[in-house]
């Protein structure tokens, strides 16, 4: 062997340990940002069933308003995305194709509004409905698209629909005993209805970012973290101050907590939570928890989106949910009886199966269209070369 074949072959061992390491950190990148995920929202989940379920002192007072999470977890991750843009250079100065703040205000308003009447249904139906719920989101979607965009669906995908359904539907028709004498009034109808509504806004909010995104696709996951968070924290702080001063008049029209929860505030003031978290350390710990929680479980999304794309991130989130339910059996002592294990088994089978589906269907387009590109660049060479004999 030559010593320039030496180096040849050094330079390509080199290049192989790069290459090696490369994919190791990558995987590890995976692997810790999944992690994250599930140690976040798992987290998130466990303290939110608690404020929802649990009395505090000794009149056995409960948390006033669940959806305040909403408009203190917003405020904490504008600020944490702020933060950082600004340790990047890239607050003051965004560049061009990045979306100005009040593009985000139309899916800022759905989304101030939708999880705050999903924390709402937790009042009436135990947390583990309001989780399977919400995982089946994909089949309001997939009916909206087939109502009004006339799109069509394989035999496989509709199957995985019915499965879904048939899931949610067996779970609705039972609950534990010990589960739904924690709820403030068990009530399976206002409960559904209430997820169901806040399903449908939140596909409404995805369908808002979405289009965003694609008008402006410079956007960073931390200029769209910044731009929904703080314009959901001015809406939520606003409908609670509207809340504070109008509560008598809001009480005699929607009873209860609707009335702030269609304003982004829940029912309650935010003078009136922070009181109450002042007053039982305990609750306001969970709700701190809770909130730093959901800003950290952001980060990890947004960073999953950023570096695997969406598939591997939807796949995540959604077995999350999956050990949520778990989590609120082992962890809360909230059981499910067989026939709702039953309905979660369907509802996750289906998505796993409609998750797997997509997946190939997307790689099917990608090589179709690499392959019409390919088709392209031959005509276009073949073409090039008659010109050159012609002439």
């Amino acid at each position: 062997m030559t010593a320039n074949d030496a180096g040849t072959a050094a330079a390509a061992g080199k290049g192989g340990v790069r290459i090696d390491r490369e994919e190791l950190n990558t995987v590890l990148l995976l692997v810790l940002s999944s992690l994250g995920i599930y140690a976040t929202f798992l987290t998130h989940g466990v303290m939110h069933e608690r404020l929802a379920t649990e009395t505090y002192g000794e009149a056995g007072e409960r948390f006033p308003d669940l959806a305040a999470v909403t408009t203190l977890q917003s405020v904490a991750s504008a600020v944490a995305a702020a933060a950082i843009l600004l340790l990047q250079g890239r607050l003051l100065r965004p560049g061009p194709g990045v979306a100005p703040l009040l593009a985000w205000l139309p899916p800022a308003l759905t989304h101030s509004v939708g999880p705050p009447l999903g924390s709402y249904a937790l009042r009436f139906i135990p947390f583990s409905a309001v989780v399977i719920v919400k995982a089946s989101k994909m089949v309001p979607v997939m009916l909206m698209n087939v109502v009004w965009n006339r799109q069509r669906y394989s035999r496989v995908e509709y199957l995985c629909t019915l499965l879904i359904a048939s899931g949610v539907a067996f779970f609705s028709l039972s609950s534990s005993g010990r589960a739904t004498a924690k709820l403030a009034s068990h009530s399976p109808v206002v409960g559904y209805l209430l997820v169901a509504a806040n399903v449908l806004i939140d596909g409404w909010t995805s369908a808002f970012q979405d289009g965003i995104r694609k008008r402006y696709p410079q956007s960073s996951p931390l200029h769209i973290m910044l731009g929904m968070n703080a314009l959901v924290s001015a809406v939520s702080v606003g409908g609670h101050a509207l809340a504070e001063l109008a509560g008598p008049v809001l009480a005699a029209v929607l009873p209860g907590a609707a009335g702030g929860a269609f304003l982004g505030g829940g029912g309650a003031s935010m003078g009136e939570t922070l009181r109450f978290s002042l007053a039982h350390p305990k609750a306001g710990g969970q709700l701190l928890l809770m909130s730093a929680a959901g800003v950290l479980g952001q980060m990890f999304v947004f960073l999953l989106i950023a570096r695997f794309g969406t598939l591997v991130t939807s796949t995540v989130t959604t077995t999350r949910k999956f050990f949520s339910i778990l989590c609120s059996v082992v962890v809360n002592g909230s059981p499910l009886q067989p026939i709702q294990w039953l309905g979660v088994a369907g509802v996750f089978s289906g998505i796993g199966i409609k998750t797997v589906v997509g997946h190939r269907k997307a790689v099917e387009a990608k090589q179709a269209k690499q392959g019409q590109q390919a088709r392209k660049e031959v005509r276009f060479a073949g073409g090039a070369g008659g010109k050159a004999k012609a002439s």
